[in-house]
């Protein structure tokens, strides 16, 4: 139809050097039209080359090569991935799998014709058909494997080609550092339908491959520019998958029955206490470690997920295998993570997903990685785009493993950008943080713990917000006091740095006189550094609430500094302040005391006053403080009796008649 002859134009286009005269090329698409398989039969061989398209640009997948001028290909009518091929007197049934390939778990690596696309997705997040750098081969690469920062590419020339350090490789095309050729006995239809290439070492690897029309199980190995067979043993059904842990280096086969073998010593084990009756074939396959424990996780083509063989979700459409959670998206456009430090059984039940480890996504979102080394997710959206998100289980986890490693640099750093209570800083480890506080501090400047004082409260989050991290928090009772007055003593022997905490420290434990007698005391020394802290404190407070304590600390210097960088009009405070210069310092005290309502203090202050008993009665009767003026007059003086003849007509007039008795008796005495 449009399609074939649209896809034999474009292959013609695109193939060069073909001679198109005494060669037949053939078009066909499979039963979704998502994938080209072009047909390219010459005189000695033939060559089916499958072409796929992503973000609205094709790609070359697959290249076959058989020895022969004349093959047979049909796609099959059900399946979109399987097709057929007969070819000398042989009938080959292929089943193509979509596998996200990575390098040390961070770099993708996307096949197109001769070049591998790789993208490190820790650093930062292109889409393909874009890429980072490119690794470049003579030949179409067919399958890929990787051994930690190292890539093996098997090409369609008999070769295979390995770059070491691809995460760290620079942007551009880059050349394979070593070549090894397939030795002659090797079969060619072997390599043809070589599959599951997973590395070992850096010079050994599994692999498996069609041996005399058996799936047979090889062991590579590099060596004098070769690439050897070591051992190939016969399997027993066509092995769907295999699967290395990246931990553990265990390796996991599944066959097409659904039976399940770890590969130990080159032998196929059967694995755990699965019952081989109940395996499922799965499309996409991880190992992870639940508390020592390894369970298979499974996604099947009709999107169930199977942990071993127990169905554990209906509608999984990825998933991702972190350090510490397994990740999985699903119809309801939700990403779940699942912790992997609880026990196998308890992640088989519905308690394993907490509601706060479900987050919405955009509908149709795919998971393509997860970084282990931090909370990074990579997401790829159905009109191609990427997008980076950091769950918050993973989030949370990650800065713990911070807070462990004592990197509270990073722990502040991302908090702040990922908006996280800063409460969890201390409540994940409060002996860590106050025992080593000088230690702390020498990582951060003051502007991080300024945030940090302002979100303290006492609500411990490690028992609330974020409770479902499974911490048991030692938190202090009296947690804001404890952390200020420990952040007052640490930065005592230096404060000009630290002199925005420690105003915040004060301000936060409602103790604002005592930080501005600080200032006061650094005034002459450091004017400019002690101004610049009195215009933050009263971004902590209001005008007039810092005005009357540095009016409360009966320093009128003090308060003419804070008054003049308020918002106050000199008018509203110079009449009073210099009212309060004219009196003498004691009766200045009493007055000061008076206008801020603190007239326990202003009648000790009025007592020492000289001439000024009238006033010391009027104040104690209009205050009712007899108690307190009777406490300071010596029993029996005059200042005694009258004080308490005022209490005497106080109590009468209250009709208090039992202690009007008392205190006519002491009065009389």
């Amino acid at each position: 139809g449009i399609n074939a002859e649209y896809g034999k134009q474009w292959y013609q286009r695109r193939v060069r050097g073909a001679q198109r005269t005494r060669a037949s090329v053939t078009t066909l698409w499979n039963c979704s039209s998502n994938i080209l398989a072009v047909i390219y039969e010459g005189q000695d061989q033939c060559h089916v080359m499958l072409y796929s398209c992503s973000n609205y640009c094709w790609q070359l997948k697959q290249h076959y090569t058989y020895e022969t001028g004349n093959i047979t290909f049909l796609w099959d009518h059900e399946d979109e991935h399987r097709f057929h091929i007969a070819v000398d007197s042989r009938y080959i049934c292929y089943q193509l799998t979509s596998k996200i390939i990575t390098c040390s778990s961070t770099t993708t690596l996307v096949i197109d014709d001769k070049k591998v696309n790789t993208t490190p997705m820790s650093t930062m997040c292109i889409p393909p058909p874009m890429s980072y750098s490119q690794l470049v081969t003579n030949s179409t690469c067919n399958t890929i494997g990787c051994h930690g920062d190292d890539a093996w590419l098997l090409c369609s020339d008999r070769k295979i080609c390995r770059f070491n350090n691809v995460s760290h490789s620079p942007p551009g095309e880059i050349l394979p550092d070593e070549s090894y050729t397939l030795e002659r006995e090797f079969p060619l239809d072997s390599y043809t339908c070589i599959r599951h290439l997973v590395m070992v070492t850096q010079s050994k690897a599994y692999c498996v491959a069609l041996v005399n029309d058996v799936d047979a199980l090889l062991t590579l190995e590099l060596s004098d520019k070769e690439v050897f067979v070591v051992s190939c043993m016969t399997l027993e059904d066509t092995a769907v998958n295999m699967i290395q842990h990246p931990q553990s280096g265990t390796i996991v086969v599944q066959l097409y029955s659904g039976e399940l073998f770890e590969l130990h010593d080159g032998m196929l084990e059967p694995w755990g206490s699965v019952n081989m009756r109940e395996c499922v074939r799965f499309s996409e396959m991880e190992v992870a470690v639940f508390e020592e424990e390894m369970v298979v996780i499974g996604r099947t083509s009709f999107n169930h997920l199977y942990m071993d063989t127990r169905l554990w979700n209906y509608d999984c459409t990825s998933i991702s295998l972190h350090k510490t959670h397994l990740l999985l998206t699903s119809h309801s456009h939700t990403l779940m993570c699942v912790a992997l430090n609880q026990p196998a059984h308890v992640a088989r039940t519905t308690e394993g997903v907490v509601d706060t480890g479900i987050r919405s996504l955009e509908r149709g979102s795919r998971l393509v990685l997860s970084d282990p080394t931090s909370s990074r997710v990579i997401l790829q959206m159905p009109r191609g785009n990427l997008e980076l998100i950091h769950p918050r289980p993973l989030l949370l986890t990650y800065l713990a493993q911070l807070i462990d490693t004592f990197q509270y640099r990073k722990v502040f750093e991302s908090v702040r950008k990922h908006r996280v209570n800063m409460n969890f800083i201390l409540d994940y480890h409060p002996e860590q943080f106050l025992t080593k506080l000088p230690d702390i501090l020498s990582q951060l400047t003051s502007q991080y713990m300024e945030l940090f004082i302002a979100e303290l409260s006492s609500e411990d989050t490690t028992l609330t917000m974020y409770s479902f991290m499974g911490t048991q928090s030692t938190a202090p009772t009296d947690k804001v006091n404890t952390v200020c007055k420990a952040l007052i003593d640490s930065v005592a022997d230096n404060v000009i740095p630290w002199l925005n905490t420690l105003i915040s420290c004060y301000v936060k434990i409602e103790d604002v006189s005592t930080g501005l007698s600080k200032l006061k005391s650094l005034y002459s020394t450091y004017p400019t550094e002690t101004e610049a802290a009195i215009k933050y404190m009263l971004i902590l407070t209001d005008d007039d609430t810092l005005f009357n304590h540095a009016l409360g600390t009966h320093d009128l210097d003090l308060v003419l500094l804070v008054a003049q960088h308020t918002q106050k009009d000199p008018k509203e405070y110079m009449l009073f302040l210099n009212e309060l210069q004219s009196y003498d310092e004691v009766y200045r005290k009493f007055k000061i005391d008076e206008h801020l309502g603190r007239e326990k203090y202003a009648i000790q202050h009025l007592m020492c006053c000289e001439g000024r008993f009238e006033e010391v009665c009027e104040f104690v009767t209009k205050h009712s403080l007899h108690s307190t003026a009777l406490q300071h007059y010596l029993f029996g003086t005059d200042q005694y009796k009258t004080v308490g003849t005022c209490l005497l007509f106080c109590l009468k007039g209250r009709v208090k008649w039992r202690r009007l008795v008392f205190c006519l008796d002491s009065v009389r005495s």
